[in-house]
């Protein structure tokens, strides 16, 4: 097994692991993988107010439409990551902008608080 450091600053997450002639991006694979567990996490927690949103202040009697609003950004956050890792991994990218998904993550979250509030499910 052959470890190549990329070129830019973004450093350890640059890496690429060779396993029979194959290079493996490992900040994709990562991307792949948070996209997953985050998947996983907000189907588990899709009756429960996630740890992102523990701020708002729900009305009563739209909690259930409030938490399917919740689920279904969820869901498109969590595809977000998966595409973008995937995209990561077959281009071979490594520009140091991509450290900055996470950063897609807050804003789609941000958008979520919005929508609920101009919706009526929270205030």
């Amino acid at each position: 097994m052959n470890i190549n450091l990329g070129a830019s600053f973004a450093g350890p997450f640059l890496y690429k692991v060779q396993r029979g002639g194959f290079y493996l991006n490992v900040l994709g694979i990562l991307l792949i993988v948070l996209g997953v567990i985050y998947l996983i996490y907000s189907i588990i927690s899709r009756n429960k107010i996630t740890m992102y949103f523990k701020n708002i202040k729900i009305i009563k009697g739209k909690k259930d439409k409030y938490l399917k609003l919740q689920l279904q950004f969820a869901i498109l956050n969590s595809f977000i990551f998966i595409v973008i890792g995937i995209i990561v991994v077959f281009y071979d990218l490594k520009s140091p902008f991509i450290m900055l998904t996470p950063l897609i993550l807050h804003i789609i979250n941000y958008i979520m608080q919005k929508i609920s509030r101009i919706k009526g499910y929270a205030f």
